[in-house]
């Protein structure tokens, strides 16, 4: 004997019901990944930002990581930021602005949920970092006892992949560039997929995807933040 149908509160097949809410879910989906698939990273820009780190002293890197840092964050506000305002975008980044400093930037942010807990405590690391280097100047390198403390207590981003693969980082200065790249592609690709993801209501690991059917944009992001982490093993270095 048949088992008797499953109804919904209103009296419909709870299979069909499933199967509506589910066609629904997927329409949000799409509609997220199609937005996040139209952004445009200047990845050109984050492979020359690479190539000129690796060759800087330690202080030069870390102002000039953290300075990209800052970049693809206010980029990715201003892209997601909608509504006119007063005096425009720039507004925000005047000296009394909103987005006035590093520190606010990051914590705007962390606030609306752009980015995750681990990438907003890595950035604060880094602010950290920069401005050590930046306002002591008998620090000098990423063996300073105060600044390989705090490359230590950055997020291990790297250990996870390195798990994977064949490729080291030794020493403080590979740990930090590794650590500092792999934050910079974090708040890039979660300030691209966290925002749509939660103006459409769907998880962002199905906008995001698996790695075979990721939109175009972030495979590319993809891509082109593995091939700056391998530039910074100096075993694969070109010349």
């Amino acid at each position: 004997m048949d088992e008797p149908k499953k109804l919904s509160p209103l009296g419909n097949d709870q299979h069909e019901v499933e199967r509506v809410a589910k066609a629904i879910y997927q329409v949000q989906v799409q509609s997220a990944r199609r937005s996040v698939a139209e952004i445009e990273f200047d990845l050109d820009e984050m492979k020359r930002v690479i190539d000129v780190a690796i060759a800087e002293s330690d202080r030069a890197a870390s102002i000039l990581l953290f300075s990209y840092a800052e970049d693809m964050m206010v980029e990715g506000i201003k892209r997601n930021l909608k509504g006119d305002l007063k005096g425009g975008f720039k507004s925000l980044l005047a000296p009394n602005g909103l987005l006035a400093t590093a520190h606010n930037r990051t914590t705007l942010l962390a606030a609306l949920r752009w980015i995750s807990t681990e990438t907003y405590e890595a950035l604060n690391v880094l602010r950290s970092i920069r401005n050590r280097f930046a306002h002591h100047v008998a620090c000098d390198s990423f063996d300073d006892k105060v600044i390989s403390g705090m490359v230590t207590s950055l997020p291990a981003f790297e250990k996870p992949i390195t798990e994977q693969t064949r490729e080291k980082f030794v020493g403080m200065r590979q740990v930090y560039l590794a650590r500092s790249l792999l934050t910079v592609y974090r708040v890039m690709h979660e300030v691209a997929v966290l925002p749509h993801a939660m103006a459409n209501h769907v998880d962002p690991r199905d906008v995001g995807g698996p790695y075979e059917d990721r939109p175009a944009s972030v495979h590319e992001l993809g891509l082109a933040a593995a091939d700056c982490l391998l530039k910074l093993v100096p075993g694969n270095r070109a010349g």
